[in-house]
């Protein structure tokens, strides 16, 4: 279950938060999907895994928004605080959100769930 591969439909960072990483949203991106990322622990909601990196994440250190939204879509990947997450299912977030993925993040009737602490994550982008 090692290095899981996540398609990313859509991957940009809004340029406004990009500048103040000091990057153009094209590089943040490029970069953001070099890192492979470790899920560290669940928490939040059912699938909601917490990623980490030990080497990247002073550059990109972009604080959750002050006022959440009331719903983030499932699938939507997001940074905030050094770490990436997916929103696994329709809930309030507070995170930069990236882009989007159709991978199934959890089974409310067998409590499957996509990682287990421990395994690694890298996004990629897809072209349409």
């Amino acid at each position: 279950r090692d290095d899981l591969v996540t398609g990313v439909q859509t991957c940009a960072l809004p340029i406004s938060l990009a500048a103040s990483t000091g990057e153009s949203s094209e590089s943040f991106t490029a970069r953001f999907c070099s890192i492979t990322w470790t899920v560290s622990i669940f928490g939040f909601a059912p699938g909601f895994a917490y990623l980490t990196n030990r080497s990247e994440s002073s550059w990109f250190n972009i604080p959750r928004r002050s006022t959440p939204r009331s719903r983030v879509a499932p699938g939507s990947i997001a940074t905030a605080d050094g770490m990436a997450c997916i929103y696994p299912g329709g809930s309030p977030g507070g995170w930069a959100i990236l882009g989007h993925t159709d991978l199934k993040l959890f089974d409310n009737r067998s409590g499957h769930t996509w990682a287990a602490v421990g395994d690694t994550v890298t996004f990629s982008i897809e072209t349409p």
